[in-house]
């Protein structure tokens, strides 16, 4: 086998798995799943169930609402070790659990609703996106709570909703938890919990967390500096808590809590960030990639857009023309105007913008869109009235930055609101790139309009800008960004990049941006992902480093074409022109084109075959092949890149592993676009592909199924509810219009 070791361990083991009868007849991540997911009260069990057929969550009615069980259908593993309550709520310090065992001291469950899930932004399918659900299909359920006889008078009036979303063909779910003030006094939410799972040891890689709160300081590789995620484990006997909860990032045991610290008057609620779930049912590394990558495109499905564009490094009106007209010869369909160019997107003098106006609509003119570069606000200086106040010194500094403004001070309404919205709605920008977003920051200002103090100022500014991003793509927006707010409208993050690495000569850096682009897409989809082309000089290196002159280097021109449109992942062309002559143009073109005819498979998951790895001794070269393929189980199709680096022709046989293609039995190949041979899969659904390669030199098969032979589907059990559906704690169902109906009242 030449395929990497990851992926014939999970051959071996599927293999195994199948030999011993427990797969399930279809698998979500090739088969369609048509289970949107449905709530089932059992009265005599006194359980309640949220299913989809993948992922089985059942509540236990006794006493006061607590999950017993969380299995995953596909190997049966329940993974939780015993209850716990459904949230955690602290009003004014004091603390309360949510559903439990105690039913006095804490919040007690009254009732459910069964809903749809809901998207929290809006969004329609444009630039060649898939044509996904928004909102995505599934079930929602709302679990009931209200303060229990025990707790404080002044909190009789409290209720807590607990909100699960589970989705069609996923065993994924999302949490979310709002606290309503129906109290007479206004009360602080200090600190919110949204979810507790007791996991075993053994089985915790088997769970994914995320969630929306996610900002360059909370999500951080663990043990790196100031990794803070708002997923934690709280170590037990053979067996470790999982807390979702307001982290504090850097200054945990210094100052501050994390927040939310969010004040309630009365009749006002408070809703919690969603924690993101979902179960695996391998520990193998391709496997669980392709579950994440799923998980994206379903809870965020505008990074499934792909344009593509490139960096234009100069900003006058005659320059975007001139970007312009060369990206209509080149194929190209957005154009960025990048930092250091003279671009400002905070310039308010009239004729600075009625220029940007009228080349931006030159650019409209020929089909292409177009915006450019903005420094939100980590690094970014907004006056001494507005920047961050470091919580450790009281001094207007940034504790990361060395300056930030703050987003939950007059920058909101100066800057984002004002400014920056005025220049994109007058000029007609329909793509910014926002770098500097917020990276989490702590402000101890107590003088700042939209956050009180330190506790509250992480979730506000963080609000702040979600919300931003929330108009953004609601209005088809396309956001660039360097940070992960993927759950939150943005479109696109770095696939994976030390900066410097575009200052290596040529050839390493080829080989280290192709590493880059196979270790980066384990866990990021292709369209979701960016990279980047020194065109011009950038972080130094020279003529070494640099594609300029670019009819002089089209062979390297020609690799970083090859590997990035190859890989679907769209690079970052940083220069003032995309060709200088017509040999370069026909270059462009060629690689442009090849995207365009196989966009959608390009666009479709990765299957990571064999890494990249450099010659020792000589890093221009690399010691083998190497190869990559996309596959799309929906189309039965596949398109596997061979790329050969190394100082000689290499000619090989490959095994190339079919299974996630859902190509099954008979498949046809194709190199490039010659004659297509028709072959029969192995007994373990491996194809055979002979590779004849010269040095330094590219190619790509197209596979298909040929003769269709029909792939076993699954009819799963479960309904879908056209409205809310409203039950007592009991499980009876509220006559219309009377809401839920609460035992004693």
């Amino acid at each position: 086998m030449t395929f990497s070791c990851k992926v014939r361990t999970f051959w071996v083991c599927l293999i195994a798995v199948m030999a011993a009868g427990r797969i399930q007849a279809a698998d979500w991540l090739v088969d369609s799943i048509p289970d949107p997911g449905a709530v089932r009260f059992d009265a005599a069990a006194g359980t309640l169930k949220l299913g989809n057929g993948l992922l089985e969550r059942t509540f236990s009615l006794a006493g006061n609402l607590s999950t017993t069980q969380l299995i995953n259908a596909a190997t049966g593993m329940t993974m939780l070790a015993g209850p716990q309550p459904e949230a955690e709520v602290e009003l004014d310090g004091n603390a309360y659990s949510v559903g439990g065992a105690d039913s006095t001291n804490a919040f007690r469950y009254t009732g459910y609703a069964v809903d749809k899930p809901k998207a929290p932004y809006a969004w329609k399918p444009a630039r060649h996106s898939e044509a996904r659900p928004w909102p995505p299909a599934g079930v929602a359920l709302v679990l009931h709570f209200a303060a229990g006889p025990g707790m404080p008078t002044a909190y009789q009036g409290v209720k807590v909703d607990v909100r699960y979303e589970l989705y069609q063909g996923i065993p994924a779910y999302t949490k979310q938890v709002t606290v309503t003030n129906g109290g007479i006094r206004t009360l602080k939410v200090t600190r919110l919990t949204t979810e507790r799972l007791a996991v075993p040891d053994a089985k915790r890689e088997l769970l994914h967390f995320d969630s929306d709160y996610r900002f360059h300081l909370v999500n951080r590789r663990p043990g790196g500096p100031a990794a803070e995620p708002p997923f934690q484990w709280e170590q037990g006997a053979g067996y470790g808590t999982l807390r979702a909860f307001y982290t504090n990032g850097p200054l945990e045991g210094k100052a501050g809590k994390g927040g939310p610290d969010a004040e309630l008057i009365s009749g006002a609620g408070f809703t919690g960030f969603r924690a993101i779930v979902m179960l695996h049912d391998d520990k193998d590394e391709e496997r669980r990639g392709l579950a994440i990558r799923r998980l994206f495109r379903v809870l965020a499905p505008q990074t499934t857009e792909n344009p593509i564009f490139w960096h234009i490094t100069g900003a006058s009106p005659a320059q975007i023309k001139a970007a312009a007209d060369q990206s209509v010869e080149a194929g190209f369909e957005m154009m960025i105007l990048t930092f250091f160019t003279g671009f400002n997107i905070l310039n308010t003098d009239p004729g600075y913008v009625s220029s940007m106006k009228e080349a931006f609509a030159y650019a409209h003119g020929k089909g292409i869109e177009v915006g450019g570069y903005w420094l939100v606000s980590s690094s970014a200086d907004g006056g001494a009235a507005n920047n961050v106040v470091n919580p450790l010194t009281g001094k207007v500094e940034s504790p990361e930055y060395g300056q930030s403004a703050c987003l939950a001070s007059r920058y909101k309404e100066d800057v984002l609101d004002d400014k920056v919205k005025t220049f994109m709605a007058t000029t007609g920008m329909d793509v910014i790139e926002t770098d500097g977003p917020y990276h989490g920051d702590h402000c101890a200002s107590t003088i700042h309009p939209h956050h009180k103090g330190l506790d509250d100022s992480r979730v506000s500014q963080h609000r702040i800008l979600t919300d931003w991003y929330h108009e953004m793509v609601g209005k088809g927006i396309y956001i660039n960004t360097p940070d992960s707010y993927m759950f939150n409208g943005a479109h696109k993050l770095p696939v994976g990049y030390s900066e410097e690495s575009w200052s290596l000569p040529h050839w390493r850096q080829i080989l280290a941006g192709r590493q880059f682009l196979f270790d980066g897409t384990f866990k990021r989809t292709p369209p979701m992902s960016w990279t980047f082309t020194p065109l011009e000089e950038y972080h130094g290196g020279g003529a070494e480093a640099t594609v300029e002159p670019l009819s002089q280097n089209l062979k390297v021109y020609e690799w970083h074409l090859a590997q990035n449109f190859g890989s679907g992942v769209q690079s970052s062309w940083r220069g003032s022109r995309l060709f200088d002559g017509p040999e370069t143009k026909a270059l462009v073109r060629k690689w442009v084109d090849f995207f365009k005819r196989y966009r959608t498979l390009l666009n479709a998951d990765i299957i990571h075959l064999k890494r990249p790895e450099p010659q020792p001794g000589n890093p221009d070269f690399t010691a083998d092949l190497d190869y990559m393929m996309h596959v799309d189980p929906s189309g039965r199709r596949a398109l596997l890149m061979v790329y050969n680096q190394t100082a000689q022709t290499r000619e090989k046989t490959l095994s190339i592993p079919l299974y996630y293609s859902g190509i099954r039995g008979q498949v046809r190949v194709r190199e490039q676009e010659g004659a297509a041979e028709t072959r029969l899969c192995d007994s373990q659904g491996n194809v055979s592909v002979t590779v004849a390669l010269a040095s330094r030199s590219v190619t790509w098969f197209y596979l298909d199924q040929g003769t269709q032979t029909g792939i076993p589907g699954a009819r799963l059990s479960g309904s879908r509810r056209g409205q809310v559906d409203r039950y007592d704690v009991d499980g009876r169902r509220a006559r219309p219009g009377q809401g839920v109906h609460l035992p004693g009242k």
